[in-house]
């Protein structure tokens, strides 16, 4: 299945700066206690982490899901 998305947001972020509402918005997580655990571990495996690293973060919606209605 393949999907359109629109972006409706990009902003550049360091790591300590992103805020709840935008890592519960990933849906990864319950907390940003637990947002920030899991990106680190990926950070520090994926070459390095640190709090005052920049981020892309983008928000986008869907506007188009060719799967849906399909049993994959």
């Amino acid at each position: 299945p393949a999907l359109v998305i629109r972006t409706t947001e990009v902003t550049i972020r360091k790591f300590k700066d992103v805020d709840a509402d935008f890592a519960l918005a990933e849906g990864e997580n319950e907390t940003l206690e637990g947002w920030q655990a899991g990106h680190r571990k990926y950070f520090e495996r994926n070459g390095g982490w640190s709090e005052d690293m920049e981020l892309v973060c983008e928000r986008f919606e869907v506007v188009e899901d060719f799967g849906a209605g399909t049993k994959g």
